[in-house]
């Protein structure tokens, strides 16, 4: 049976930091994008797929002999389209010379999606339990990409999801994948909000998730018409959620929490202790990330870097008063998680009185349908735009637009022209 190290978080976490470095190492497998469980609908039938809405591990009793049905994987790869306002991230994360960003342009590379499929179905009547399932997908996922290439030994395998953090019974996840690891990194709450508020300013501006023309600096600190309360509350919550978790799974056990901050900063320890906690065999490449084998070259908030840096660009995106308000809301927190450099973190010694919201959440969590329904209303309208009085920005932001748009129409072209040859700039 295959182990899994399954990175759970919220957005803007560095969760894939990790699954980065943890690629290339001989017996891991990573997923070279977000790979998560379901999100489950009959806790509530709506959903805007943002963190918040609860996760689930299905129960082998609904399996039909089918899993392609069962893991509801299309049997027929998703058509890519080449249209402005219509471009989506690839759902498999690899196609023929496109590696998960926009930062890979010269990558050779394919993913063989009949194979895949075909591997799955041979497997259709031969899985006793959820983990067979999965272990059967993982298996023909990494056999589909290059030929198998990036697949190791397969002792473990990395699935990273940043809305894992809500998935509706970890007891599940445990019980189901025997021997397996769930990781959760906690970051710094500025550096969080200022990435979600630079993501929210190039959907404002226009340039939404194109890597080029990139929104500047000036312009997102200036950008103003975001939640910055709910930015702040969803941090809390999330914060508070972890410390329970984290009482009820204990801290040296298979519920692993590190700040993402410590990992950054001494890469080396705490890899050294997640290799101890899992059984994994400490090896140098896991200091260095990498995605199938090449050099990460960083997200798409701060644009194209090497190596692991710790990105302080807070100050070139927040304003005095953000910050400010921030402190205000969290500075103990803060300093309290600044001040210990362990890995596993013990929120545990955290007062409670500090902690946002902690008795509700505590009570809640003693039922799953409404814990989750609670963490679900805590994120919704994080990612709303307030309503104010039309400015100088908005006009800005609407010649920035239709400049992105003019920017893009040669590479559009290129792609539909000569499939795999022109730039993927979607990230």
């Amino acid at each position: 049976m295959i182990k899994h190290i399954h990175i759970v978080g919220i957005n803007r976490h560095g969760g894939s930091l990790l699954a980065r470095l943890l690629d290339n190492h001989p017996d891991v497998a990573s997923y070279p994008l977000e790979s998560g469980f379901p999100e489950d609908f009959k806790i509530y039938n709506f959903g805007d797929f943002l963190n918040g809405s609860p996760t689930y591990i299905p129960d082998f009793k609904d399996y039909k002999n089918n899993i392609c049905e069962f893991l509801e994987i299309p049997e027929k790869k998703n058509k890519i389209i080449h249209e402005w306002g219509k471009e989506k991230s690839d759902p498999v994360g690899v196609r023929k010379n496109y590696l998960e960003k926009a930062f890979y342009q010269n990558v050779k590379t394919d993913f063989d999606y009949s194979k895949y499929i075909s591997l799955i179905k041979k497997s259709n009547l031969e899985v006793k339990s959820v983990h067979e399932i999965y272990d059967a997908m993982h298996t023909a996922y990494f056999n589909s990409w290059d030929n198998g290439l990036h697949k190791g030994n397969l002792k473990f395998v990395v699935m990273q999801s940043s809305g894992g953090l809500f998935m509706k019974s970890f007891d599940k996840y445990f019980e189901e994948f025997k021997d397996s690891f769930i990781l959760c990194p906690i970051r710094d709450i500025k550096t969080y909000i200022a990435s979600e508020k630079t993501r929210l300013a190039r959907i404002y501006f226009g340039s939404r998730r194109f890597q080029n023309p990139r929104v500047p600096n000036f312009l997102v600190k200036a950008f103003d018409v975001y939640d910055l309360e709910t930015q702040i509350r969803t941090w809390l919550v999330a914060l508070t959620r972890l410390v329970i978790l984290q009482e009820k799974y204990g801290i040296d056990g298979k519920f692993i929490v590190y700040r993402y901050e410590n990992l950054v900063n001494d890469t080396s320890n705490v890899m050294k202790s997640f290799c101890n906690k899992m059984n994994l065999k400490f090896d140098p490449i896991l200091l260095k990330p990498t995605i199938g084998g090449l050099n990460w070259l960083g997200n798409s908030h701060t644009g194209k870097q090497t190596g692991i840096n710790l990105s302080s660009y807070y100050k070139k995106v927040l304003r005095e008063e953000e910050i400010n308000l921030i402190r205000k809301k969290s500075s103990k927190l803060i300093e309290f998680l600044d001040s210990d450099k362990s890995t596993p973190i013990n929120l545990s010694k955290i007062p409670k009185n500090i902690l946002y919201d902690y008795d509700t959440q505590l009570e809640f969590s003693k039922n799953e349908k409404i814990w989750a329904i609670y963490s679900a209303f805590a994120f919704r309208g994080y990612r709303s735009s307030r309503v104010k009085k039309v400015g100088w920005i908005a006009i800005i932001a609407f010649l920035f637009s239709k400049f992105t748009y003019l920017v893009n129409i040669p590479r559009l072209i290129k792609l539909r022209l000569f499939p795999g040859l022109g730039k993927q700039n979607y990230t």
